[in-house]
């Protein structure tokens, strides 16, 4: 009766409304297996909806007709249950694995699989950007993480170009949520599509708030069942459609290639940079041969300023190069030390011409 009450589209006039919560506020006890108890509500309910609508008894029910006929009797259906649409999901996946067409994605096979018992040599990537310290690989990537990572990041993405999974364990805060960010972010750039689920809504919720602002309109958020998960799925389906539709092919296409350009150009600057910093370290870092000793730079500048106080009475700048390199030998020294002492006094009266 209460469903009969909130519908507005239905035929039924004022009157018999009025009368049917007039009886239902005045107390009136309707049981459901007594017909007797409502069959007068039924009755007008009835003839309102249909001019011929009839209630006949149980036991002189016929095949239905045209006319709106209503028997007061209970009424038992039965129909399969539907349990999920997981398990639909799960009947058209059976179905396509019959079919011997459909190739099997190699990401699911190795779940079911044995490992292989060979290692075959795989081929090993690197990023343009990074350093070269990192090492070099055979094929160079973009890499596309708006978010601070390390090497370890790195590292996943790499597995990634060469295995068909990767299993990334840690405890909790060591980064997990923000490596899947950036990750997705990577993907996205390189026009892949990206599927991200999780036990618990809250942790995609997480994941979420990762994603830079300027990706957020490309991700299509589906937190459980609730209405207002639908309504955001909605949403953001929408919204992606319309900037779909109302994107200028041309202008974006021609944007990339200004940004191609652009992100060349800033490799270039940073290959330059690597550079400097390399022949730095290589200057600062490689033995210096002084008197046939061979020492860093960094110990000759301790040993010149341990020693500054001895030496301060020496003002000439002097330099590693031949032009500054003293003109005697020790032997050559020890004879002019004798030579000095054998003319004493009279090293005034000495002809230099």
């Amino acid at each position: 009766m209460d469903a009969i009450l909130l519908e507005d589209d239905l035929p039924t006039s004022g009157q018999v409304k009025l009368a049917l919560k007039e009886n239902l506020n005045n107390g009136r006890s309707l049981q459901l297996f007594e017909g007797e108890t409502y069959s007068d509500l039924v009755e007008a309910f009835v003839a309102n909806i249909f001019s011929r609508g009839v209630i006949i008894e149980a036991e002189n029910r016929a095949i239905p007709s045209k006319n709106l006929a209503v028997t007061l009797t209970s009424v038992l259906f039965s129909r399969p249950k539907r349990n999920s649409i997981l398990s639909d999901d799960i009947e058209l996946l059976k179905t396509k694995l019959n079919d011997p067409s459909v190739a099997i994605p190699e990401q699911p096979l190795s779940l079911v699989t044995e490992l292989k018992s060979d290692i075959n040599q795989k081929e090993t990537y690197s990023f343009r950007g990074r350093s070269g310290t990192e090492g070099f690989g055979s094929k160079v990537e973009e890499l596309y993480f708006p978010l601070p990572y390390n090497k370890e990041q790195i590292t996943i993405v790499q597995n990634l170009l060469t295995s068909s999974g990767v299993v990334v364990q840690g405890p909790p805060g060591t980064g997990k949520t923000h490596s899947i960010a950036n990750i997705i972010c990577h993907y996205l750039a390189n026009g892949k599509k990206v599927l991200v689920t999780a036990q618990q809504s809250h942790v995609l919720k997480t994941v979420h708030e990762k994603i830079p602002d300027e990706l957020k309109p490309l991700v299509v958020s589906r937190n459980g069942s609730s209405k207002e998960s639908k309504n955001q799925l909605e949403s953001s389906i929408d919204l992606i459609v319309q900037k779909i539709t109302q994107m200028n092919v041309a202008e974006v296409r021609k944007t990339i290639e200004v940004l191609k350009q652009q992100i060349d150009h800033n490799h270039h600057e940073m290959a330059l940079i690597d550079r400097e910093i390399y022949n730095f370290a290589e200057k600062h870092y490689q033995n210096i041969e002084v008197d046939g000793n061979k020492k860093l730079p960094m110990d000759i500048v301790k040993t010149v300023l341990e020693s500054r106080a001895s030496y301060e009475w020496f003002n000439d700048q002097l330099t590693l190069e031949n032009k500054d390199q003293f003109p005697f030998s020790q032997i050559e020294l020890i004879q002019l030390r004798d030579s000095r002492k054998k003319i004493g006094i009279d090293l005034p009266f000495i002809n230099y011409g």
